[in-house]
């Protein structure tokens, strides 16, 4: 019982994984659930960086988040293919990429236009890129999306666009990427 009467002014990081509400009724007092949460709030595993355009992922079950600390928020890893069912590491130094709330460049911007030139994919050292979050503030997810103003108004899209505009080599046609943060729901 490691949080057994932490004092009226303190806070905790409760989990590190996605953190569901019980399906009870009516949910007395569980709004402590999850409270300041370091988490995965989005991920898109084998996302397809070959071509231009936006790879679209939702956000993960909150209502209120913060994209922080800046340099840790955003993880692209494991670029590469698969060829004959085996997965080849690639490179995706050459492609160009922002991140942001809306389709089409969009919205709130997450990611400046960005190059991950360290992505080479030789090894698993050089396969992960850390971009700096441009997003660090206060969101809700009901007015994430485009048109929002620090995350205020704007119609709802609950999720992230990871807009490329310069597709990566042949060799590396997909990669994971994983946006992290608190969730202040």
């Amino acid at each position: 019982m490691p949080n057994v009467n932490p004092g009226p002014a303190s806070t905790a990081t409760a989990s590190v994984t996605n953190v569901l509400a019980p399906a009870t009724f009516p949910n007395y007092n569980s709004q402590g659930q999850g409270s300041n949460a370091f988490r995965l709030l989005a991920l898109q595993k084998a996302a397809p960086i070959n071509a231009t355009g936006d790879v679209v992922f939702p956000l993960i079950n909150t209502q209120a988040f913060s994209l922080y600390p800046a340099t840790q928020a955003v993880v692209l890893a494991n670029p590469g293919a698969f060829v004959n069912g085996v997965f080849t590491p690639g490179t995706a130094a050459a492609m160009v990429f922002s991140m942001w709330s809306g389709p089409n460049a969009t919205g709130t911007q997450i990611v400046a236009a960005a190059t991950p030139t360290t992505m080479t994919g030789a090894t698993a050292a050089l396969s992960v890129q850390y971009p700096t979050c441009t997003a660090t503030g206060y969101y809700l997810a009901s007015g994430w999306g485009v048109g929002n103003t620090n995350g205020q108004g704007g119609a709802a899209s609950y999720n992230i666009y990871f807009h490329i505009t310069t597709a990566s080599a042949s060799t590396a046609t997909q990669c994971d990427i994983y946006v992290y943060g608190y969730d202040l729901t």
